[in-house]
């Protein structure tokens, strides 16, 4: 019951953090020449589904691999921009969703 209440705050603190799908492209169209729509919409995927818990699926490091994979490596350095942004300036490990978020995070910051 505490994790989520606490899980629940930091979420509402990284949504504060969170770029809309529209600002990644317009981020991606200055950094890196074109807006990369089909990575955000990638890794954003599961939004509409499950907001507060879409970002498990592709957030992470291994969500950058995998668009590594699929669209080259520019793609992955335009998916490893769109996660910084939304974690607030760092790429998660994959299990980093299942530890404690607030432990985790302050360790990000530091």
């Amino acid at each position: 019951m505490i994790h989520v209440i606490v899980y629940g705050k930091m979420e509402k603190e990284l949504k504060s953090i969170k770029m809309k799908y529209q600002e990644h492209c317009k981020r991606s169209e200055e950094k890196f020449g074109k807006p990369w729509y089909v990575v955000h919409r990638w890794l954003d995927e599961f939004a509409k589904q499950d907001l507060s818990n879409h970002r498990r699926a592709r957030h992470h490091k291994d969500g950058v691999e995998e668009a590594r994979k699929q669209w080259g490596d520019e793609a992955a350095l335009v998916a490893e921009q769109h996660i910084m942004d939304d974690m607030g300036g760092f790429v998660p490990d994959v299990d980093w969703f299942n530890k404690n978020w607030i432990v985790n995070k302050c360790k990000a910051q530091k």
